[in-house]
């Protein structure tokens, strides 16, 4: 496997997150942009109203009604090094939906093209969770919509939940340090504290966290290295049926 860094170097890269607080799960290869003075921007395609899950957070209900996971996100990503994070209010737990599917496809390949993003970091094989499937698929069926109807090259660095592909964005203390910092931002979805908390687990230098939310952190890579693929988009021959425009698409 090669190290991120030499893919990343001289691109704009572009996070496709389901949920507010899904860009934690990228936090290794976001350090590395952010070392190479790569922006990276993102776009999140729910509010994450239906999957909050620490009910402890204050006034639980009204925090979540109001779609403030969003302003947790925003710090969050601040906190990462994210340069502009935009969201849109899908149904969260309805991505797959067709009608949603296709509205994803069509605002992310939009946002990209404002942004001027060549490359997408998606959750691609992580399948713990529907709309993590569905918004992987989303950003591959926008980068062939626009290598389709704009030219325009696209290619999708996707998560492997196996630990097997071309590319390691190594954990290091740095990055782990840093995602760390910015979990701490979601507070109605994590536990976690620069404190020592009756109960709770130190988790890193400086960090102690409920053991929720040890379980629940400890399903993706935020204390080891995560490892990508990519799929390349390229216009294979022209096509004018907008309706199904990943035809006449290579995927390599």
């Amino acid at each position: 496997m090669n190290h991120i860094e030499q893919f990343l170097r001289h691109r704009h890269v572009g996070i496709v997150d389901a949920h507010p607080d899904d860009h934690l799960i990228h936090g290794h290869a976001i350090t590395t942009a952010v070392q190479l003075d790569v922006p990276v921007s993102e776009l999140t395609l729910t509010y994450g109203r239906e999957s909050t899950i620490n009910f402890r957070a204050p006034t639980e209900e009204e925090f979540v009604r109001q779609g403030k996971r969003i302003h947790e996100g925003e710090r969050a990503a601040g906190v990462l090094g994210i340069i502009n994070s935009q969201h849109i209010d899908l149904p969260d737990g309805g991505l797959s939906n067709a009608i949603n599917a296709s509205l994803s496809t069509y605002a992310i390949a939009n946002w990209a093209q404002q942004q001027g993003i060549d490359t997408f970091i998606t959750l691609g094989t992580l399948g713990d969770h529907d709309d993590h499937t569905a918004s992987a698929r989303a950003a591959q069926r926008a980068a062939a919509l626009l290598a389709v109807q704009e030219n325009i090259g696209i290619e999708v660095l996707e998560l492997q939940a196996d630990g097997k592909g071309e590319w390691v964005a190594p954990a290091s203390p740095e990055s782990t340090h840093r995602i760390y910092s910015a979990a701490a931002m979601h507070v109605s979805q994590f536990m976690l504290s620069r404190t020592v908390q009756p109960g709770w687990q130190r988790i890193a230098p400086g960090f102690s966290a409920h053991p929720h939310t040890v379980k629940g952190l400890s399903q993706y890579p935020i204390a080891r290295h995560a490892v990508y693929s990519v799929t390349r988009f390229t216009l294979a021959t022209h096509h004018t049926d907008t309706e199904r425009p990943a035809y006449g698409i290579l995927m390599k």
